[in-house]
């Protein structure tokens, strides 16, 4: 699965965290070159740029009537490494986050990799300590879903990929410290 819970002394420690309109303001644009370098056995291949992958912090959201922040990435192959290989990749996330704590309500990714396409929601209520992950592929006509799960016993605060990636960068980082999500 694509979510990552917090160590109990991070997520308790959310009083100690910066405020995100203070770290990342509203539109920020991270974009970054995915590049590919071959095994050592194939020293003869230069490094080969493979596409890249795009960032965005929109800033301040509803959802179900509760402050949030919303963030979004995309990874878009280029380059010759996809024409190598025959697969492009389009995928897309989209993160919402409590504004008070920086929890993850929910993760949407949109998977689009040659043949395999699928969307994948998941969704976190941290009070009650339950999810859903639903899975489905639409590359079917109608879309299939390939499953759809409760989950249960989760932390009160949880992050998912894309909201780990943000919620780094609000804490006030130390050399030699270590920072674990797990």
């Amino acid at each position: 699965m694509i979510f990552l819970g917090l160590c109990p002394n991070l997520s308790a420690g959310a009083e100690n965290l910066r405020k995100p309109e203070d770290v990342f303001p509203s539109g920020e644009t991270l974009v970054y070159e995915v590049r590919w370098d071959p095994p050592l056995w194939m020293f003869f291949l230069p490094t080969i740029s493979a596409g890249e992958m795009t960032f965005k912090f929109q800033g301040q959201a509803n959802h179900n009537g509760r402050p949030a922040y919303k963030m979004t990435a995309q990874v878009i192959s280029s380059g010759f490494l996809p024409k190598l290989t025959g697969i492009s990749v389009q995928d897309s996330f989209e993160s919402i986050v409590d504004a008070q704590e920086f929890c993850s309500f929910q993760l949407i990714k949109r998977i689009r990799e040659g043949k395999r396409q699928r969307d994948i929601l998941l969704s976190f209520d941290g009070e009650k300590g339950k999810g859903r992950y639903v899975v489905h592929d639409v590359s079917k006509k109608p879309s299939a879903e390939l499953k759809n799960e409760e989950m249960k016993n989760l932390p009160k605060c949880i992050q998912d990929i894309l909201s780990a990636i943000y919620f780094s960068r609000l804490l006030e980082l130390k050399l030699g410290e270590k920072y674990p999500l797990a």
